[in-house]
């Protein structure tokens, strides 16, 4: 189990948190936000109800193609919870699961690994909490499988509670991006990043 669960008596408890303050902003219902955690919708129910219990999160009538997630059809609104602003330990809170991130660099590799060669992986973007950045995640290599690099970062994503921007380059075109000066590629490495794997000498 995450420590940081035992911490808070759930691990599910630890990944709701993460949800919610990474991303502040966004309204998820149930089903949605299960999803994202990995989890069950009848589990997600018991920690919604507990966050918005404690005053983390609140509850919110929203359109429901404005969820984070899928509204359904014949739903004109639809309850949906997002992160209470006005909880007094918001940034303490954000500060402290940001320093306790269940993932560190070698799953990140690791999960990435078995999808293909790599030769070099960077974190950008939140993994150094930037949170308006183009990329948080870049990975190049040889015979990448794109689904299984997408289905990678998605257990990741489970992991941290946050959506990732990846991209996901082929050596050859990754030299000839840096080569013309590709705005892609310099938004990584004109910014604050991590380079955590690499074969490339970069």
């Amino acid at each position: 189990m995450d420590p940081i669960g035992k911490l808070f008596g759930s691990g599910q408890r630890a990944k709701f948190l993460r949800l919610f303050l990474f991303n502040p902003e966004e309204v998820f219902d149930r089903e949605h936000a299960a999803r994202r955690v990995r989890t069950t919708p009848a589990v997600a129910s018991r920690e919604l109800q507990a966050l918005t219990r404690m005053g983390i999160t609140k509850r919110r009538m929203v359109p429901a193609s404005a969820l984070n997630g899928r509204g359904g059809r014949r739903a004109a609104r639809k309850r949906g919870w997002t992160l209470n602003a006005r909880f007094p330990y918001v940034e303490e809170l954000r500060e402290f699961l940001l320093a306790t991130l269940p993932v560190g660099d070698e799953d990140v590799v690791r999960e990435l690994r078995r999808h293909g060669r790599l030769r070099l992986v960077v974190l950008s973007g939140f993994f150094l909490r930037e949170w308006d950045t183009r990329l948080d995640l870049l990975v190049v290599g040889e015979r990448l499988r794109e689904g299984g690099i997408a289905q990678a970062v998605h257990v990741l994503e489970g992991r941290l509670g946050r959506e990732l921007k990846f991209a996901a380059l082929e050596s050859d075109d990754y030299r000839y991006r840096v080569n013309i000066q590709d705005r892609l590629v310099r938004d990584v490495f004109d910014y604050p990043h991590r380079v955590i794997y690499d074969r490339m000498e970069v």
